[in-house]
C-alpha cells in the first residue's frame, strides 16, 4: 500500500524487527544482567506500537497477542511510557536518548539491515516509499525487509541515472562496490520518454493523500486572503535571467573592447531614448533642460535595471547600458494603421496623436479587445505584450506587422511594415499577411522601432511567445522578457516548445490561430498566460506535478522530524530545495561525491541527498554524435544515388550524342556538352569527397570520445564515486542507488526513426517485423532500471 492510500486520519505505525529473534535468543546485554534485563526488554517490546502487525520471517507462528494493561509501565530507560500510545522511541527530538534507549532494548551488537525480498519490479514511488518508512510515518514497503529500522540513524539516497540492469551484469566487474552489496531490485523507469529531470521529481516530491490535499487547498485559499488581490510573486519573478535569454537566443548585449556594453550589429535598445519622447518646453531654456532630461533618464534607466537584477542573474543591466549608443532617432512618419488609443504620455510630449482611420480588420480587433479583461491587476501595470508578423524577403524573414498590447488586451500599436528588401513570399498562412494590405504603406522598420520605445520603456514587462523572433525581427534589445515558453515549458524539455495555439486551448480554453494568425490575437493570449501563471504562481503550468509536497519537508514534519541536505546542481536544487533542507551546489559528479560523502558525516542530517549525472551525460552526447553519423551517412547515400541518375542520365546523352553525330551535328556543340559534363563531374566529385570527409570525421569523434572503453570508464567512475560515500557512512547508516532510466535518447531516437520509416518519410526504407523486435529488446532493456540498498556495518 503506497503512502498516498492512507485514509483520513488514519496513523500507520509499525515496528519491522523480528519480534521473535528478540525475546527468544537472549543478546549480551540481557545473558549479562539476567533474567530482570531480558524481562524488562521483553516489557518494553510490549509498549512499541504495532509489535503484533510486524513482519515475520517465511514459515513464522504468529504469536496472539496479550491483552493491553491500563496501568503505565516503564521502559528500559526508566522513562513512563504509556501502552499503546503510539509513539516509540524513535519519535524522540534527542538522537542521542533514541540510541541510547534501543541500545538497552537490542543489545550493545544489535545491528541494523535491509533485505531485499522484491519479486517483481518495482518504481521510483516504491524506493521513495522505503525512505519514507524509516525516517517518516509511512508504511512498511512489501518489496524490502528492514530490521532494527530504529538503529538507523541517517538515509542516503543516490540516483545514479543511466545505469540498466543489462549493463550492470556486462560490466558487474568494473563495479566492486555495487556488487558487493546485494542483489538490487529491479526498478522500472517511468516512461519511455523520461529525463533525468522526472526520476528527481518521481523521487524528491510526495504525492498528497486525500487529507493533505484538502489541508493544502485550505492553506491556498488563506494565503490567497492575506496576500489581499496579490500574487504569490510579483511578475518581476518570472523575468528570463541572462543565461535563460542566451539559451533561447535572444538578442543580447556583449562586452566591447572598451568596456561597454553594445547591442548586435544592427540593432537597437529600448534603454535608448526614442524621438519625440523629450519634453515640449520652449527653445529658451530647451539647453537647460536637456541635460536635466538625459539626467533623469539615466536615473530611470539605473532604477530599472537595479529592479530587475535584484531578483537575479539577468540581461537587465546589460540591455540598459547598451541602448544609448544603439539608439536612433528618426522623425516621425505617417502611419498607414492606427493605434487603438494613443498613449497620454506621446501627446504631451508634443507627438501628434495617429489619424483616426480604421480598416475592416481594425474594427475587428476593436471587437476582440472590447471581448477581453476590461481591467487589468494593479500589479500588471507595468507589462505589455508584443507579436510580430514576418514575410519572407530575398534575406530571410523580415518584419511586416508589429502588434502592442496592455495587460487588459487593448491594443496600443499595431502597425504594418514594409521590409527594404523584396517580398518572395508573404507567408499569408503564418503572418495573415497580404500584397492588398500592404499597398500604400510607408512605414518602414526604423519608423517602427521608435513608435515601440513610445511604450516599452526600460522598467516595462515585455510580454510574448517564443519574444526571441519577435526581438529578432524588430532588432531590438530589451532586458526584462516575459516568455511563455519559458512560463510553459514543454512537458519533454527542451529544445522542445509548445505552440502558443496549444497553449491557449489548455489554459484559456480560447481557440486562437484558426487559419491565418492575426498579431493582436497572438499578443492578448500570450498576455492572459502570463497573467494567469503569475496568479497561480510558479509550479502552476510547470513539470512539476500538481498535488504533491516536498520530501525535505514531510520527513521534517513527519516522524523523527529529520533534517534533510541536498546536493545537486542547479537546477534540481531551484525546484526540491525549500527551507526544511540544507541546499549544496555541485557542477560536477566528483564534487558530487566529495560533498556528499563529508555531509553524511554530520550527525545532524537525517536524509542526505546527491545525484551522479555524467553516465546519463555520456549517454546523451554519445547519442547526438550517433545522429550526427548517420545523417552523415544518409546524405552520402543520397549523393550516390543522385551520381548513379545522373551516370544514367548521360549514358542516355551519349547515346543521343551519337545519333546527332550520324544526323550532321557540328562537332563544336559535342565540345560543348562534353565540357559541360566535364563540369558536372568535378562538381560530383567534390560533392562526394565532402561527404565521404563528414562521414570519416563523425566516426572519429565516435569512436574517440563515446566508444566502450569510454562507456567502460564512466562505469568505473560512477562506482568509485558511490564507494567514496559509502566508505564515509556512519554505522548503521542506510545507502540506496537508485538508477532510474537507461540510455533514453537512444531509445528516443529510435522511436523517432521507427515514426519516420513507418510513415515512409525521408525515403527510409520500411518497418520490418525484425526491426519491430530489436526495438522492443531495446525498450525493456532501458526501462528495467535498478535499486541497491545497503546499511553501514
Amino acid at each position: 500500500m503506497a503512502a498516498s492510500d492512507v485514509e483520513d486520519g488514519e496513523i500507520v505505525g509499525e515496528v519491522n524487527e523480528n519480534y521473535e529473534q528478540c525475546i527468544s535468543a537472549p543478546e549480551p546485554h540481557a545473558a549479562k544482567h539476567g533474567a530482570a534485563a531480558t524481562s524488562a526488554a521483553a516489557a518494553h517490546k510490549q509498549q512499541l506500537p504495532g509489535w503484533e502487525d510486524e513482519q515475520q520471517p517465511a514459515g513464522h507462528v504468529k504469536r496472539k497477542p496479550k491483552k493491553e494493561k491500563k496501568k503505565k509501565h516503564k521502559d528500559a530507560a526508566g522513562r513512563p511510557a504509556e501502552a499503546g500510545d503510539g509513539h516509540d522511541a524513535a519519535d524522540a527530538p534527542d538522537s542521542q536518548g533514541q540510541q541510547a534507549t534501543y541500545v538497552n532494548v537490542y543489545g550493545s551488537n544489535a545491528a541494523a539491515d535491509v533485505e531485499i525480498k522484491a519479486v517483481q519490479p518495482i518504481h521510483l514511488r516504491d524506493v521513495q516509499q522505503l525512505v519514507l518508512w524509516v525516517l517518516g510515518d509511512a508504511v512498511a514497503p512489501r518489496w524490502v525487509f528492514t530490521k532494527n529500522k530504529p538503529l538507523i540513524p541517517q538515509v542516503v539516497l543516490l540516483l545514479a541515472g543511466g545505469l540498466t540492469e543489462h549493463v550492470f551484469n556486462q560490466h558487474k566487474a568494473l563495479m566492486p562496490t555495487l556488487a558487493s552489496f546485494q542483489a538490487p531490485a529491479v526498478a522500472l523507469a517511468l516512461n519511455s520518454n523520461v529525463r533525468p529531470g522526472h526520476s528527481v521529481g518521481a523521487l524528491l516530491g510526495v504525492p498528497q493523500n486525500r487529507k493533505r490535499k484538502r489541508e493544502a487547498q485550505a492553506e491556498a485559499e488563506s494565503a490567497k486572503e492575506a496576500r489581499a488581490g496579490q500574487p504569490p510573486f510579483l511578475p518581476e519573478h518570472y523575468v528570463l535571467t541572462l543565461r535563460e535569454m542566451q539559451q533561447l537566443e535572444y538578442p543580447v548585449p556583449t562586452l566591447g573592447d572598451d568596456g561597454m556594453l553594445h547591442c548586435p550589429p544592427g540593432f537597437v535598445s529600448t534603454a535608448g531614448r526614442a524621438a519625440g519622447s523629450s519634453s515640449g518646453s520652449s527653445s529658451s531654456d530647451s539647453s537647460g533642460s536637456e541635460d536635466g532630461g538625459a539626467q533623469r533618464q539615466q536615473q530611470q534607466q539605473a532604477n530599472g535595471c537595479t529592479e530587475h537584477t535584484s531578483n537575479g542573474d539577468s540581461a537587465a543591466a546589460a540591455a540598459a547600458a547598451a541602448g544609448a549608443d544603439n539608439s536612433t532617432q528618426l522623425q516621425p512618419s505617417k502611419r498607414q494603421k492606427t493605434t487603438t488609443a494613443a498613449a497620454p504620455a506621446d501627446t504631451a510630449a508634443g507627438v501628434p496623436p495617429p489619424p483616426q482611420q480604421h480598416s475592416e480588420q481594425q474594427q475587428q480587433q476593436q471587437h476582440n479587445s472590447s471581448s477581453s479583461s476590461s481591467t487589468a491587476p494593479p500589479w500588471a501595470h507595468n507589462m505589455v505584450g508584443l507579436d510580430c508578423e514576418m514575410c519572407i524577403t530575398a534575406e530571410g524573414f523580415e518584419l511586416t506587422r508589429c502588434t502592442l498590447v496592455d495587460a487588459a488586451g487593448s491594443v496600443l500599436l499595431d502597425e504594418l511594415v514594409v521590409p527594404h528588401n523584396t517580398i518572395t513570399d508573404y507567408n499569408t498562412r503564418y503572418s495573415g499577411i497580404t500584397a492588398a494590405m500592404l499597398e500604400g504603406v510607408t512605414t518602414r522598420l526604423e519608423d517602427v522601432q521608435r513608435m515601440v520605445k513610445r511604450h516599452v520603456k526600460p522598467h516595462t514587462l515585455l510580454v510574448g511567445h517564443s519574444l526571441d523572433n519577435d526581438l529578432a525581427a524588430l532588432k531590438m534589445c530589451h532586458c526584462r522578457v516575459l516568455d511563455t515558453v519559458a512560463l510553459f515549458p514543454h512537458p519533454r524539455g527542451p529544445p522542445y516548445k509548445s505552440s502558443l495555439r496549444y497553449l491557449a486551448s489548455k489554459y484559456l480554453q480560447r481557440a486562437i490561430q484558426e487559419g491565418e494568425h492575426d498579431s493582436a490575437v497572438d499578443a492578448r493570449a500570450a498576455m492572459d498566460l502570463a497573467l494567469l501563471k503569475i496568479e497561480k504562481g510558479p509550479s502552476y503550468g510547470s513539470n512539476e506535478a500538481q498535488g504533491v509536497d516536498k520530501l525535505p519537508d514531510v520527513l521534517a514534519t513527519t516522524g523523527r522530524g529529520s533534517k534533510c541536505c541536498l546536493v545537486d546542481r542547479q537546477e534540481t536544487l531551484t525546484k526540491h530545495a525549500t527551507g526544511h533542507a540544507s541546499a549544496i551546489l555541485v557542477t560536477s559528479d566528483s564534487q558530487a561525491a566529495e560533498v556528499a560523502a563529508r555531509q553524511v558525516k554530520n550527525s545532524s542530517w537525517g536524509f542526505v541527498w546527491s545525484q551522479l549525472q555524467e553516465l546519463s551525460n555520456f549517454h546523451f552526447e554519445r547519442c547526438k554524435a550517433r545522429r550526427r553519423l548517420w545523417t552523415a551517412q544518409q546524405l552520402q547515400e543520397l549523393q550516390q544515388q543522385e551520381q548513379r541518375l545522373k551516370q544514367e542520365r548521360r549514358q542516355q546523352q551519349q547515346t543521343m550524342q551519337q545519333q546527332a553525330k550520324q544526323s550532321g551535328v557540328t562537332a563544336h556543340k559535342q565540345q560543348q556538352q562534353q565540357a559541360f559534363n566535364a563540369e558536372l563531374d568535378a562538381d560530383d566529385a567534390a560533392d562526394a569527397q565532402e561527404a565521404a570527409e563528414a562521414v570519416h570525421k563523425a566516426e572519429q569523434l565516435l569512436q574517440q570520445q563515446y566508444s566502450q572503453q569510454q562507456m567502460q570508464s564512466k562505469l568505473a567512475a560512477l562506482d568509485q564515486h558511490i564507494g567514496s560515500i559509502y566508505a564515509a557512512l556512519p554505522q548503521n547508516a542506510l545507502l540506496i542507488v537508485a538508477t532510474g532510466h537507461g540510455d533514453m535518447p537512444e531509445l528516443r531516437w529510435q522511436q523517432e526513426l521507427k515514426y519516420k520509416r513507418e510513415q515512409r518519410l525521408d525515403g527510409l526504407r520500411p518497418w520490418s517485423t525484425a526491426d519491430e523486435e530489436a526495438f522492443c529488446a531495446l525498450t525493456e532493456q532501458q526501462l528495467r532500471a535498478l535499486c541497491f540498498c545497503a546499511v553501514k556495518r
